[in-house]
């Protein structure tokens, strides 16, 4: 399976949205994260039916130990962004991509 990079994906959504230049279609795909972005950080949550959901969440305190040492550390409580795939994609994907 092949990693796509945002030149990759900027020929797809070219080819998908009928764009007739690569920098419309860039424009498209910076300003959709954009405002993906814009939702996330005041706290709003975005769902995407057969695709996904973005939301905020809040992570709790927590305490770990420094691996090879003897030192402790505590991460404070924090908002996350984070992404939730949809069950009718993850049933797509299974059923379509093969290794």
């Amino acid at each position: 399976m092949a990693k796509i990079n945002k030149p990759d994906l900027i020929e797809i959504i070219k080819a998908k949205g009928e764009y007739t230049t690569n920098v419309d279609a860039e424009k498209a795909l910076n300003s959709t994260i954009e405002g993906i972005k814009d939702v996330l950080l005041h706290g709003n949550s975005i769902a995407l039916k057969g695709f996904g959901s973005f939301e905020v969440v809040l992570k709790p305190e927590r305490s770990g130990l420094v691996p090879g040492t003897d030192k402790t550390y505590t991460k404070p409580a924090h908002y996350a962004p984070k992404f939730s795939v949809s069950g009718s994609l993850v049933t797509e994907v299974a059923d379509k991509v093969k290794a």
